[in-house]
């Protein structure tokens, strides 16, 4: 008998060591990159966030002195595609007829877009870039080339100095010791 159970544990351990295998590839299972093209509605991201989302900025200085920073590195902006039924929602975008790439812009100090060729493919927020050291603005998802019916997607950003979190972390643990 005591082997019977021995079997039907060993059993039951390897079936769930073979799910948590298999299931863990699918987690972990990447989305391939696909090319931007005309006629397909998107949206954008940055840090991973649609719609809403926070760029960390170096400011150097007081932020009442010190209006512009630069964007901390290791952000990110990317596009996905939208499938049909959300594409009236705010924020999402439309190729149009020739569109095979998108221009991003997210500084008033920019020289010149990032460019999405692929959805699911992050890029770089560029660290050179000028930003607002405090406030809110609009990341642009333009395509390119335009055409009469192409619409760009936005993403609403908070910029958040860096030098504020710090003081705002400090406080924090302050206020709970």
């Amino acid at each position: 008998m005591l082997s019977i159970q021995l079997c039907r544990r060993m059993a039951a351990v390897g079936a769930a060591i073979t799910l948590a295998v298999a299931t863990s590839g699918v987690a972990q299972a990447a989305i391939d990159p696909s090319p931007v093209a005309p006629d397909q509605f998107f949206t954008g991201l940055v840090n991973g966030a649609a719609g809403a989302s926070r760029i960390e900025v170096i400011c150097d200085g007081p932020i009442d002195l010190v209006p512009l920073g630069h964007p901390v590195a290791g952000q990110t902006i990317a596009a996905e595609p939208v499938m049909t039924g959300a594409t009236s929602a705010a924020g999402v975008g439309f190729t149009g007829r020739a569109a095979r790439a998108l221009d991003v812009r997210l500084g008033i100090g920019t020289k010149g877009p990032v460019t999405l060729r692929f959805y699911h493919a992050s890029a770089a927020i560029p660290a050179t870039d000028l930003v607002p050291c405090s406030g809110s603005g609009t990341v642009t998802f333009a395509p390119n080339p335009n055409s009469a019916n192409a619409r760009s997607a936005t993403v609403t950003v908070t910029f958040v100095s860096r030098a504020a979190m710090g003081r705002f972390t400090s406080l924090s643990q302050t206020s709970s010791e």
